[in-house]
């Protein structure tokens, strides 16, 4: 039957049967790539975005650490004022953060280490506001004190 046909018509068989094929295999492709997309989107959602969140409130946790340090060398109540307002911008990010995270589903081992975590970061604060308040009382060595208290806490 093949022998039977002209060359023109076995040209036009082969070049249809060879777009077919492309368009067969451009389909996948375009299929597969969105696929992956969406797995891609996945991973970003459930592993990189929370390591970006912990990321984050360890910065500003850092930030209002070097914070203390200088109201801790601060004389002047305005400087104090200021500093503590900046800590308290830290604070209000760090709070939609870690409530971001915490929402998040956890493994028992991570759930563990983030009550851990929950639990260090209410004594630091505390000791935190008790450093702002001693300092804006005026009374240094209290404010070192407390100062001296929050190394001992582990963020």
């Amino acid at each position: 039957m093949i022998k039977n046909m002209s060359m023109k018509v076995k040209f036009l068989t082969a070049f249809i049967s060879i777009s077919i094929l492309l368009v067969i295999i451009g389909l996948l492709g375009t299929f597969n790539m969105k696929k992956m997309q969406s797995t891609i989107d996945k991973m970003y959602t459930y592993n990189l975005q929370s390591i970006d969140e912990l990321h984050t409130i360890k910065e500003n946790l850092i930030e209002a650490k070097a914070g203390t340090i200088e109201i801790v060398n601060a004389e002047d109540i305005i400087l104090i004022n200021s500093i503590a307002e900046e800590l308290g911008k830290y604070r209000e990010e760090n709070e939609i953060l870690i409530q971001e995270y915490g929402n998040r589903e956890l493994s028992q081992e991570a759930e563990g280490i983030w009550e851990i975590f929950l639990t260090n970061l209410h004594s630091y604060r505390t000791e935190i506001n008790h450093l702002i308040q001693f300092a804006k009382e005026g009374n240094e060595i209290s404010a070192i004190s407390a100062f001296n208290s929050t190394l001992g806490i582990r963020n």
